[in-house]
């Protein structure tokens, strides 16, 4: 029978009786103990060569106990990388007595062996061990706050005393090439980092705080492999695919920022991408290096935005041109002049929902006209959190559940507990929802003549677009996510009150 870790609370005191090198190199990890023997789970658990080693070295008697090895290494990634930030910080809090409050440059050249480096190396290598997006650095009156995105959602990482901030702050600034004098003015910096054969960018931004600069590290996955139309969803990833087949014209993908625009937008393009098509992408930043695709990097500083760069590019022959976002009046023409003479443009907009996002592009000074031609789709999306899977349950929905969600009495919905594998949240993962308007006949028709967008929701109804609210419920009624993910993605406060009246 196999251990699974998930189940188990690791202490970090248990951790320290077997090294990490000794763990990664016998695929071992330590997750119980007693007065007289450690716990261990591991591949192999009839190499006597090992465990005599691993019971020389902790002095304990060793019990072995077979587990998996992808969970094995991802245990070893994850405690020994907390460990290691646990130790850090107590070697900094020593180390503290003696470091100034201000630091020069030329002190900061003296922490390349500092606990703050090895600090700031567990902070990212937790992140990413944990899958995380973002990383939080906050400075408030005495301490910082180190918290991480995942799903969606803040958590806290570790709580330092505010006298280590200096020298943490200033870490981060050099490995992404900030201006470590500056401290009363935003910056933006980048780190590329290799681990474990993979490469990652951390995209730096820095703000001033009344307790000093907050750090915002953005993690940017440069893997392509979970990145794929069929990810979408059956019946979404046909209507993808359909959409995909125009040779022209534009498609927009709109959302909230978080909302996995660039996810969607990047599984479009392995879809489109052969060596038949002349690509381009242009972005800010590139999020991710894909083979047989020309991509750019906006600079705004020697001036490559995204109006000129795509302006340039379109004398580069291209079949498909890929817009990170159309933010401006300039972006939005030059785009939608791209979509009406022959090339497909796929790019995102912040609009709450698919139909907004032609008043968007009019709002932006695109005529009516033009919007009509080049629009082929858009699509709204969402994401939403995932049921655990380990700790789901059915229950009866309450009065008011129901009639948020418009069913009977009969029916069933589902929650998460709270176990070991979902950290007590309930959830695991997240999914995307959409919003599909394909643009036909009818709607370019309306576009043309200015119909108000309450015509085309019609419309689009009446032709079974499903709207975010219908494919949410969806969910609901089929025990992916919960009525609170209903509830917070497809309503504001009000309109729940409103709902309820």
């Amino acid at each position: 029978m196999l251990i699974d870790l998930d189940n188990y609370k690791i202490s970090n005191s248990t951790i320290k009786k077997i090294n990490k090198e000794m763990a990664y190199k016998h695929c071992v990890f330590p997750f119980e103990e007693d007065e007289n023997k450690i716990k261990v789970v591991m591949e192999n658990t009839e190499n006597f060569d090992v465990i005599n080693d691993l019971s020389f070295v902790s002095k304990k008697e060793i019990e072995p106990f077979k587990g998996n090895k992808m969970q094995i290494l991802e245990y070893i990634k994850l405690y020994y990388e907390i460990s290691d930030g646990n130790n850090a910080v107590e070697d900094m809090k020593k180390e503290l007595v003696a470091v100034k409050e201000d630091i020069s440059l030329n002190e900061s050249k003296q922490l390349s062996n500092a606990p703050s480096v090895r600090l700031v190396d567990s902070i990212l290598l937790q992140a990413l061990n944990q899958k995380a997006s973002d990383i939080h650095i906050e400075p408030f009156k005495s301490f910082i706050k180190i918290r991480i995105r995942k799903d969606g959602l803040l958590k806290e990482l570790m709580k330092l005393p505010i006298n280590a901030y200096n020298t943490i702050v200033i870490r981060i600034k050099i490995m992404a090439k900030m201006n470590i004098i500056i401290k009363k003015l935003p910056q933006d910096g980048k780190i590329s980092y290799e681990k474990d054969g993979e490469n990652y960018d951390f995209r730096v931004s820095s703000i001033p705080t009344i307790y000093g600069e907050k750090i915002v590290i953005r993690i940017l996955y440069k893997s392509l492999s979970n990145i794929s139309i069929d990810k979408l969803g059956g019946k979404e990833a046909e209507i993808f695919r359909e959409i995909l087949k125009y040779p022209y014209g534009i498609i927009l993908v709109t959302g909230p920022t978080g909302s996995g625009k660039s996810t969607t937008m990047y599984s479009m393009l392995n879809e489109l991408n052969n060596k038949e098509k002349n690509i381009f992408t242009i972005e800010d930043p590139v999020e991710f290096t894909i083979g047989n695709v020309n991509q750019i990097n906006v600079n705004n500083k020697v001036g490559l935005t995204f109006a000129s760069g795509l302006r340039s590019l379109l004398r580069q022959d291209p079949d498909i041109i890929f817009v990170g976002e159309i933010r401006d009046e300039e972006t939005a023409k030059v785009a939608i002049r791209a979509a009406i003479t022959g090339h497909l443009v796929i790019s995102t907009l912040h609009t709450n929902d698919a139909v907004s996002s032609i008043l968007r592009l009019v709002d932006m000074g695109v005529k009516p006209y033009l919007v009509s031609q080049a629009l082929v789709a858009a699509i709204a999306q969402r994401l939403v959190r995932v049921i655990c899977p380990y700790c789901k349950v059915s229950y009866k929905p309450s009065e008011i559940e129901r009639k948020i969600l418009n069913i009977d009495s009969e029916y069933y919905i589902y929650k998460g507990m709270s176990c070991p594998k979902c950290n007590g949240t309930g959830y695991l993962g997240r999914t995307a929802v959409f919003e599909i308007m394909k643009v036909d006949e009818i709607v370019k028709k309306f576009i043309y003549e200015g119909k108000g967008l309450e015509e085309i929701r019609k419309h689009a109804a009446v032709k079974n677009m499903k709207t975010l609210k219908m494919s949410t419920l969806d969910l609901v009624k089929k025990g992916i996510t919960t009525f609170d993910e209903y509830v917070k993605t497809v309503y504001s406060s009000e309109e729940v009150c409103d709902e309820l009246l």
